[in-house]
């Protein structure tokens, strides 16, 4: 594995070379919905002009991310309490 003066890795390697096996579906399904939000997006722009597109994209990821926020709080949270 050669290196660089300053440590890093100078031969590039997918993660199926360093022993993952998984990590190309992953990623192949992660383009697939980037590209799909992309879509819907494009499509909302269209049918609701960039404004409001905008505006219940952001909504949107409001309400989808407040209960994730409220779970991770719960998740994490110790057993003692600021007063």
């Amino acid at each position: 594995m050669p290196s660089s003066v300053t440590g890093e890795r100078t031969d590039p390697e997918l993660p199926v070379e360093r022993g993952c096996p998984f990590a190309p579906p992953a990623a192949y399904g992660m383009v697939a919905a980037q590209g799909l939000g992309i879509l819907a997006g494009g499509l909302l722009v269209e049918a609701a002009g960039p404004e409001h597109g905008l505006a219940i994209a952001g909504a949107a990821g409001l309400v989808a991310g407040v209960p994730v926020l409220l779970a991770w709080n719960r998740a994490t949270r110790t057993v003692t309490r600021w007063p």
